[in-house]
């Protein structure tokens, strides 16, 4: 090939990569911590032009839906603290209504399954979680809807408090519990199901069978597989520290394999416990594979949440220095393993401190912030948080 070739191939390819980088990164709302609340928890969900959200800043909190023409934000509901439930954290939506849990709060102050009409306002609990031995919450979350069926973790309950997973079924208002981790198989499930293959794919933050490095008493984490008919469980792997540490975002499946990050690893360059991580693990090998490490400034950068488009998989790094690391969204291209850093949030009008996954349609990118933007309203120094969109 010729030098005149080859140098109208860079050439080109620097134009497309130059093109690929410059998106838009837009705040569509700014939180105020009145009415409207402040500190958005849950991942947006995207419904013809509406995004549903949830907030929790220290209040009882609150699901709003947001104009993505118009950047208006409407509360749907207002939680009392009380029996309908205290701090939303998780979710959904189906056949016209919105399902999800709440941290706290319920019949025995321990958390919540809810269905909200998001035209009407009107709120019903569908079960309140019993109140857990060690005396802290139940936490639930990680919903997913499957034939008439909604399954999701309880980190903290469980027979032995070593979390577990629910399942409710729609048509008979019957909660039930589908499996009971015990710490070698898995401790402290946290993340967002996923449904691949007939099987529930999770993660626990910690168990396992592979001693931890970082002194955890149960192991470094694991990737799980769970029957939603038999309850029967499949360890996919477990991890060991040096290949990931507390895996804490939601998992993608993509042609049969299973992505997720950790929140440390074996680059300690981050730190006591190692910087975050981005994994890819075999459904049917349990092959695991260390695709990227995210090596912070200033202290570690925390992977939560990631999504993916095709052959890239985007994601937040929510930051954890407060005097200069606010937290990026970047994205993996999984071929080539480049990593690309679309936008820094400098903590002012982008907000701070992005910790939901993110939500995709129609060639957007939306999410949320746990801080920055308006600082004179009701939430603290640090702000009260907004919505994001990002066009590649």
């Amino acid at each position: 090939m010729s030098i005149a070739r080859l140098l109208a191939i860079a050439i080109i390819a620097a134009a497309i990569s130059l093109a690929a980088h410059a998106g838009t990164f837009t705040t569509l709302y700014t939180f105020t911590g009145g009415d409207d609340g402040g500190q958005p928890s849950a991942q947006l969900v995207y419904q013809n032009g509406t995004l549903y959200g949830a907030t929790y800043d220290g209040s009882p909190g609150n699901i709003f839906a947001i104009d993505t023409a118009t950047g208006t934000l409407t509360v749907v509901y207002k939680f009392t603290g009380t029996t309908d439930g205290r701090g939303p954290n998780d979710l959904i939506y189906h056949g016209g209504k919105l399902y999800g849990t709440t941290f706290e709060g319920g019949k025995a102050g321990a958390g919540t399954v809810f269905v909200l009409n998001p035209k009407t306002g009107k709120h019903t609990i569908l079960h309140s979680f019993a109140a857990q031995g060690n005396g802290l919450p139940a936490d639930p979350g990680g919903l997913i809807y499957e034939s008439g069926m909604l399954y999701g973790v309880e980190p903290l309950g469980g027979n032995t408090n070593n979390g577990m997973i629910f399942a409710f079924n729609l048509s008979t208002d019957t909660e039930s519990t589908l499996f009971n981790f015990n710490g070698t198989d898995g401790f402290y499930p946290n993340s967002s199901l996923v449904l691949a293959n007939g099987l529930l794919y999770g993660t626990t933050a910690e168990g396992g069978a592979n001693s931890c490095q970082y002194g955890t008493p149960v192991g470094c984490g694991v990737v799980f597989g769970i029957d939603p008919i038999t309850g029967a469980q499949t360890i996919i792997y477990s991890f060991n520290g040096t290949d990931g540490f507390l895996p804490w975002s939601n998992l993608i499946f993509q042609k049969g394999l299973l992505y997720g990050a950790t929140l440390h690893g074996s680059d300690m360059s981050c730190g006591k416990y190692g910087c975050s991580t981005l994994y890819s693990v075999s459904i049917q090998t349990g092959a695991e594979d260390v695709l990227t490490t995210n090596t912070g400034t200033k202290g570690q950068d925390l992977t939560t949440n990631i999504v993916d488009h095709g052959a890239s998989i985007y994601e937040v790094l929510p930051g954890t220095d407060r005097g200069s690391n606010f937290g990026e969204l970047v994205k993996f291209d999984i071929k080539s393993g480049h990593k690309t850093v679309l936008h820094k949030f400098t903590n002012g009008s982008d907000g701070a401190f992005p910790d939901s996954a993110l939500t995709y349609s129609g060639g957007v990118y939306y999410g949320t912030t746990t801080g920055g933007g308006d600082k004179n309203g009701g939430c603290g120094s640090f702000g009260c948080g907004t919505i994001f969109q990002y066009v590649p």
